[in-house]
């Protein structure tokens, strides 16, 4: 999939500027409509989050939120929108992108938003607003508007559609999409109804706590979105912390030279200048500064010496919930290749496959391999303990290689971002069981030099740039 053309469309018809009572649809709406439409119909992904159901149970635990906790906020110089995919660290669930940064170093507030319906405790972080109520009126007030406000409804509709028609014409007949005018048009309309009833939400609730820098994981979420422009309008510094891998193809992070986009950060801290130079993003080559990832640096440290439990050779294959079905055939197929008295096969699922992957991934059941379904495992611990790991994209085979260890590329999804690795040397390409098998079976073990991707100091380099940005509003 090559992004250009879309980029191009976007440019020639100014798309991102399209907005209605202030609310620029199409950029809310636009990674959602390259990754999970265009990229999924071509390349057949799977939702990479959120497999869980909404169960009766699940819901009354939204209603709780809803109802019962906290639900308001007072002055701090620092308000964190932390991830809501926490990982156990053995007595609490931790924000693995910013709790080390914040913890016994700055006075902050979280807003955290559900994770498959529910919340993770207890947690590392003090003080958290959970952001369920803003959610769950705002798809309400979405349904009720679209009842009792049929007319405007429809206006709003026809409006975005005679904005639209022609990129979406245009970008149908390149990409073979399968969308309609019609269907983007009342997608992006819902955006409209639902970001003009949470922006004033998020205003209110930042006017009271009067943040000096606001942190945050996935700029490119709705809630940051709205953030980063309520930030703006309010004189306050928005600053990403990179949190996977960053390419060409990954629409977030790339945008035509020129563009104004008031929904992105200010500022993005990046984890070596290697992910620096696979990005385009127009808030200045000086707003994009090199940190590091303190948890990984963290991990590193921790593992790096320890003890090696199983002396046979260790494979461990990293799924990620876009392309778990074929990495789970691949892996499954391997290791009817190879002798469970020589070979360690470990199969470490994303998180959002934990609930559903027995039902999803039957070849993976039936394998006899050890799969790793828990969060009280930590991947770091597997790395120090493994040879070799397969996958295809993720952020995680990064990380493993900062390990050093052996990296395959499995030719599935976005697998082409990472081919300049391969080139480089710091990986190899496999694709197909028995090529995958054998290149396990005449693997060297010799590890690879991984440091390239990871800046080191991580913590002291974010709290010294936070520390600068707090006294520049200070000051």
């Amino acid at each position: 999939m090559n992004i250009d053309h879309f980029l191009e469309v976007e440019r020639k018809n100014k798309l991102n500027s399209c907005e209605i009572n202030g609310i620029h649809y199409w950029t809310y709406n636009r990674f959602k409509f390259w990754n999970y439409n265009i990229c999924s119909e071509n390349m057949h992904f799977e939702e990479a989050h959120d497999k869980e159901k909404l169960s009766f149970k699940t819901m009354l635990g939204l209603i709780y939120y809803l109802l019962f906790i906290k639900k308001t906020v007072h002055e701090k110089p620092v308000l964190v929108i932390s991830h809501n995919r926490r990982f156990f660290n053995g007595t609490a669930y931790e924000c693995v992108y910013t709790d080390d940064i914040i913890k016994d170093k700055y006075d902050a507030i979280f807003f955290e938003a559900p994770y498959q319906f529910k919340h993770l405790k207890p947690t590392v972080s003090k003080e958290i607003f959970y952001t369920d109520g803003i959610i769950i009126k705002s798809i309400l007030y979405v349904k009720s508007f679209k009842i009792f406000h049929k007319k405007e409804y429809s206006k709003l509709v026809n409006t975005i559609k005679e904005q639209l028609s022609d990129s979406i014409e245009e970008l149908k007949s390149v990409y073979n999409w399968s969308a309609t005018p019609d269907s983007v048009s009342k997608n992006c309309a819902d955006t409209v109804v639902r970001c003009e009833y949470e922006k004033k939400k998020y205003s209110k609730l930042i006017g009271k706590i009067k943040p000096k820098v606001i942190l945050e994981v996935v700029h490119y979420g709705r809630a940051c979105m709205l953030i980063n422009e309520i930030a703006k309008e309010m004189g306050i510094t928005t600053v990403e912390l990179q949190h996977g891998t960053m390419y060409k193809e990954h629409a977030a992070y790339q945008y035509s030279k020129g563009e104004k986009i008031k929904q992105l950060p200010d500022k993005l801290f990046a984890f070596s200048e290697f992910w620096k130079k696979c990005i385009s993003l127009p808030i200045g080559d000086e707003n994009i500064v090199v940190t590091g990832f303190p948890n990984f640096e963290k991990k590193l440290l921790k593992y790096s010496d320890s003890v090696r439990k199983d002396k046979r050779k260790t494979v461990i294959f990293i799924s990620q919930g876009t392309v778990g079905k074929f990495l789970s055939e691949l892996a499954a197929k391997t290791s009817a290749l190879l002798d469970p008295n020589e070979y360690r096969l470990i199969y470490k699922l994303h998180p959002a496959e934990y609930s559903t992957w027995r039902e999803d991934l039957p070849l993976l059941a039936d394998s006899g391999m050890e799969v790793i379904d828990k969060r009280n495992i930590d991947l770091y611990e597997l790395f120090a303990q493994s040879d070799i790991q397969i996958g295809a994209y993720s952020t995680a085979l990064f990380e493993g290689m900062g390990f050093g260890v052996q990296t395959y590329i499995y030719n599935i999804g976005h697998y082409d971002i990472m081919l300049p690795l391969i080139e480089q040397g710091y990986a190899e390409l496999v694709t197909s069981p028995e090529e995958c098998a054998e290149k396990i079976k005449n693997s060297n073990s010799e590890s690879i030099d991984g440091s390239m991707f990871w800046k080191r100091n991580a913590l002291e380099n974010i709290r010294k740039e936070l520390d600068s940005i707090i006294n520049k509003s200070e000051g």
